[in-house]
C-alpha cells in the first residue's frame, strides 16, 4: 500500500512540473513577438557638404543685404532725425513710468502715515491722494500721447522706406532702341563710357588717332581695338570743341555711337549737341564687359 501511494504522488508533481513547462513556453514565445515591435530605430539626418555650403552662402548673402540696408537707412537725414526723436520719446516715457512708480509709492506711504493719526491728518492725505491721482492721470495721459508719437513715428519711417523704395525703382531707366534706317553713309565712330565722350579722331580733317583719351591695340589684318582712358574722354558740356568737331562732320558720313550703361545721360547731351548741327547720328548699347574692336571688316549702327 505505501508503494502504491508514492507512486500516485509522482504522477502528480510530473503533471504539475510538465504543465508549468508549457506555460512558460508561451510566455517566452509572446515575449520574443512582441519586443522586436518596440524597438525603433534612430536614423540621424544627413547634411551633406554642398547642402551646408548652400545654406552658409544664402545666410552670407542675406547679412550683407542686412547690412547694406541698414547702411542706406543710416545716412538718410529723415530716419536719422525720426530715430533721435523717438530715442527722446522712449526717454520721456521711462522717465514718465518712473514719475508714476514714485508716485504709486508716495501714495502708499501717505496711506500707511494716515493710518498713525487719521483724525489729524485725514484731510491733508486726502487731497495728496487727489493730487496724486490727478498727476498720475496726466503722466498716463503723457505716456499714452508718446506711445502714439512713436507710432506716428513708426509709420513715418515705413513711409519714407516706401519713397526710397519707390526713388530706386524710378532711377531704373528703360532704354527702347529707336528705328534704324538704311544708308550708304560712311561711319565716324565715337565711344561713350565712365560719363565721358571718346572720339576715334580728334579731327576729322586729318584722321589721325585720339591717342591722348584711347589706348590703342593692334590686332593685324588693319584691325584696332580701342579702350577708353578714364577721366580723359570730352564732357557733354564742351560745346566748343564738339561744334567745331561736328562741323568737320563729311556729308556722306554719320555719327556712330557706341554707348556703355553707365553713360546713358552723357549720351543724351551729345546726341543734342550733333543733332542741333543737322548730323546723322546712330547708337548701340554696349556691355560692359565687352572690348571695342575696329577695322575695315567690320559693322556699324545705322543712323536713326
Amino acid at each position: 500500500m505505501r508503494s502504491r501511494w508514492d507512486t500516485k504522488k509522482d504522477s502528480l508533481d510530473l503533471l504539475l512540473n510538465t504543465l508549468c513547462d508549457v506555460f512558460g513556453s508561451f510566455i517566452l514565445i509572446a515575449l520574443i513577438l512582441v519586443l522586436p515591435t518596440g524597438i525603433k530605430q534612430v536614423v540621424t539626418p544627413k547634411i551633406d557638404n554642398e547642402t551646408l555650403q548652400r545654406r552658409m552662402a544664402t545666410a552670407r548673402e542675406e547679412m550683407e543685404a542686412i547690412d547694406k540696408r541698414i547702411a542706406e537707412l543710416a545716412v538718410d537725414p529723415d530716419i536719422a532725425r525720426l530715430q533721435a526723436e523717438k530715442a527722446r520719446l522712449d526717454s520721456t516715457i521711462k522717465s514718465l513710468k518712473e514719475r508714476s512708480m514714485k508716485l504709486d509709492s508716495d501714495r502708499s506711504k501717505a496711506l500707511n502715515a494716515s493710518s498713525r493719526d487719521v483724525a489729524k491728518e485725514d484731510s491733508a492725505l486726502q487731497e495728496q491722494i487727489k493730487n496724486a491721482r490727478i498727476e498720475e492721470e496726466s503722466v498716463k495721459n503723457a505716456i499714452d500721447t508718446a506711445v502714439g508719437l512713436e507710432s506716428n513715428l513708426k509709420n513715418r519711417i515705413d513711409s519714407i522706406n516706401g519713397k526710397i523704395a519707390d526713388a530706386k525703382k524710378v532711377r531704373i531707366q528703360q532704354m527702347r532702341l529707336p528705328r534704324e534706317r538704311h544708308t550708304d553713309k560712311g561711319a565716324v565712330n565715337v565711344i561713350i563710357r565712365y560719363g565721358r565722350i571718346y572720339p576715334l579722331q580728334l579731327s576729322l580733317k586729318s584722321f589721325a588717332k585720339n591717342t591722348d583719351a584711347i589706348d590703342w591695340t593692334d590686332l593685324g589684318d588693319d584691325a584696332f581695338r580701342a579702350t577708353p582712358i578714364e577721366g580723359k574722354g570730352f564732357l557733354s558740356t564742351d560745346t566748343a570743341f564738339f561744334t567745331r568737331w561736328t562741323s568737320e562732320v563729311p556729308s556722306d558720313c554719320f555719327v556712330a555711337c557706341y554707348v556703355y550703361e553707365d553713360s546713358i545721360d552723357a549720351f543724351r547731351g551729345f546726341r543734342k549737341l550733333v543733332q542741333d548741327k543737322n548730323v546723322d547720328l546712330g547708337w548701340e548699347p554696349v556691355e560692359s564687359s565687352r572690348a571695342l574692336r575696329f577695322g575695315s571688316h567690320g559693322s556699324s549702327p545705322n543712323p536713326q
